[in-house]
């Protein structure tokens, strides 16, 4: 997937942070190639960094001038070729309207992803507290047979190597089996989206219970997990 980078983000957000929030959205297998425009900025810093960290190709465009036509002329070609447009801002800086602009009206109907990106977040958060779009249903790549299911809830239930990717994978791969758990408590006063991350919560919770000898698969047993902490989210 090659995505189109654009935006600002907040300059008190570390480069971890933003790490955290963007693979609540991609996992890193499935970025072939970054887009990004020439302008020294954070968020540009980011993707580079990142690109160089895991070896993704990366593509520059530039003005040629500070005309309107240059700028014109710059984005179209940032997005010409690109699967998706992700759009970086802040709640607090009133510019929200102008970036979802870019990202649709220069995008010829390639979808666009908005992320906000308004405060750092504390490094023991795990990915089920961040905002994240739902409306795709899990990819098949992103599923995990049993054994590496096994293998991702005894990492992260012994604390052992990266411990905050493991359980980014493992959201990833149970996404669709928490959202659809979600989705019967939805109503008016409890959004969607609200009442997956409290889901994410409780999966988590049972990937540190979970006992493989007892013969249960995971999700079998997470399941009880995650209506708990959805309902006692509810009760509160």
């Amino acid at each position: 997937m090659k995505l189109a980078i654009i935006g600002t983000i907040n300059p008190t957000l570390s480069y971890h942070d933003w790490v955290r929030i963007f693979r609540h959205h991609f996992w890193k297998k499935s970025v072939s190639e970054f887009r990004i425009t020439g302008g020294d900025t954070l968020l540009n810093s980011y993707v580079r960094k990142y690109a160089v960290q895991f070896s993704i190709p990366i593509s520059v465009f530039n003005c040629l001038t500070d005309e309107a036509e240059s700028k014109l002329a710059r984005n179209n070609a940032l997005i010409d070729d690109a699967d998706m447009v992700v759009a970086f801002t802040t709640r607090s800086v009133a510019k929200i309207s102008r970036v979802e602009d870019a990202g649709v009206s220069y995008g010829y109907g390639k979808n666009a992803l908005v992320v906000f990106a308004d405060e750092p977040i504390a490094s023991n958060q795990s990915i089920s507290n961040c905002h994240m779009d739902y409306s795709d249903d899990t990819r098949r790549e992103d599923l995990l047979t049993v054994e590496e299911e096994v293998a991702l809830v005894r990492q992260i239930k012994a604390r052992e190597g990266d411990v905050d990717a493991a359980k980014d994978r493992l959201l990833l791969a149970c996404r669709r089996f928490v959202k659809t758990t979600a989705m019967k408590y939805v109503t008016a006063n409890h959004p969607i989206e609200e009442l997956i991350a409290e889901g994410n919560k409780g999966l988590i919770q049972a990937a540190y219970e979970y006992d493989p000898s007892q013969g249960f698969k995971f999700t079998t047993y997470a399941i009880r997990w995650i209506r708990q902490s959805i309902e006692e989210a509810l009760s509160r």
